[in-house]
């Protein structure tokens, strides 16, 4: 079996392609919103509050 064959098997089927693609869907959705969000505040992290 070709490699090209094994990789095209693993995303066509519906076991652990699947969920492999969603995965990376999901992670790229939360990396965009949390990088739209830095932007919107301008670039700054927000301030930590000492607990004591």
């Amino acid at each position: 079996m070709d490699i090209s064959e094994l990789i095209t098997k693993f995303f066509t089927s519906t076991g652990p392609g699947g969920g492999m693609i969603l995965l990376v869907v999901s992670l790229a959705a939360s990396i965009y919103f949390s990088m739209i969000r830095w932007i919107l505040r301008g670039g700054e992290e927000p301030e930590e509050h000492p607990s004591n």
